[in-house]
């Protein structure tokens, strides 16, 4: 008995001394009429080891460089348009892109513009999801405000996180109409815990700041699909976030994106003010698509080779068969064997940054 009294005490010197384990409520997420500012960093750059976790952490990125920043508005759903009022009034969101590039390509005279996604909080339990999303699509016979509700919430949080957390797991889906045109579903799942607590510096939290480490890993599906063109187009994305969240940030301290089929570290932001000379948006950067050549296409056994662009020093490529499932994936390399690969169709995805290169290619 006097042995775990001993342990008792231990730890709450340990924890007063060198940190506290925080808790995170519903009180601490985004709420309508936030403008929550945040900076990009260059994930090769940030020095982030997103292996680092567990107990009494001292997690010190104050050195992040950031190379843009980014101001996201939270308003109600109903204030943005009011052809965007979900199930729930009190949904509220802020502006994700400008649009969606690269869908003129499929034909249709398809496009998305002025694209939010909206956010709410729920009790019994006590969560934090993403209620739905709102859009203008426009086709060959006009344009006009949409809006959709998941069917299947995604859950984000359930509350109250604190460590050590058990890992949470909920499901997502939601179908957006495109008119005549055709859909896009988005439907998966995600996986969180709570797998670290302690402290961390960045250069906004230039103090150690206690928080919790949230580690969520997300399998989704997004499938475009347009009867016109024959099109029904399944792509997966499987991600690994890393997130560490403080009480009454509303945004997290630190937020890491991760391929799971890499480890390349995809985005990494972080809470911040205004910084003069970074390059400064309202909404998320919009991304750029281009068509990558492909050669010989289609081939037959041997090496495919891939025209990157020459600026493009950092890239990834994944290999989608026709089902959407990842049958490869390297980094920095404009050419890769196919012998592996069974005949058929496949999909080339390549990403540096926020471009985006797609190229379609045949095995035979």
């Amino acid at each position: 008995m006097k042995n775990v009294l001993l342990s008792l005490v231990l730890v709450c010197i340990v924890q007063i001394s060198f940190g506290q384990i925080i808790t995170i409520t519903a009180g601490d997420m985004p709420v309508a009429g936030d403008t929550l500012r945040y900076s990009t960093a260059l994930g090769a750059t940030s020095g982030i080891n997103v292996n680092d976790s567990g107990t009494n952490k001292t997690w010190v990125y104050d050195t992040m460089k950031p190379i843009l920043q980014t101001l996201d508005t939270y308003k109600f759903a109903a204030t943005v348009n009011i052809a965007f009022v979900l199930t729930d009034l009190t949904a509220y969101g802020y502006k994700i892109a400008d649009s969606i590039p690269g869908l003129g390509t499929l034909g249709a005279g398809l496009s998305i513009k002025n694209i939010y996604n909206f956010f709410n909080k729920k009790t019994s339990p006590d969560r934090y999801l993403a209620e739905g999303i709102g859009a203008t699509v426009t086709t060959a016979l006009g344009s006009a405000p949409t809006a959709a509700s998941y069917s299947d919430p995604d859950e984000i949080y359930y509350f109250p996180l604190t460590y050590p957390h058990t890992q949470d797991s909920s499901s997502f889906a939601i179908n957006i109409n495109l008119a005549t045109v055709g859909s896009l579903k988005r439907q998966g799942y995600r996986k969180t815990t709570v797998d670290g607590w302690g402290t961390i510096k960045t250069p906004y939290y230039k103090t150690a700041t206690n928080c919790i480490r949230i580690r969520s890993e997300i399998h989704e599906i997004d499938t475009i699909n347009i009867p016109l063109l024959s099109l029904n187009l399944p792509l997966v994305m499987d991600t690994i976030e890393y997130k560490w969240l403080v009480n009454g940030g509303h945004y997290p301290a630190l937020w890491v994106t991760q391929s799971k089929h890499t480890s390349v570290l995809t985005s990494v932001t972080y809470r911040d003010s205004l910084r003069h000379g970074v390059l400064s948006v309202n909404n998320q950067p919009q991304l750029s698509w281009q068509a990558i050549q492909a050669y010989p296409n289609p081939v037959t056994k041997g090496d495919m080779h891939l025209v990157i662009p020459a600026d493009w020093s950092d890239f990834t490529v994944l290999v989608y068969d026709n089902t959407g499932r990842v049958v490869a994936d390297f980094k920095n390399k404009n050419q890769f064997n196919v012998n592996s690969l069974s005949s058929g169709k496949y999909i080339l995805l390549i990403k540096c940054n926020n471009n985006i290169g797609i190229s379609q290619i045949a095995k035979q």
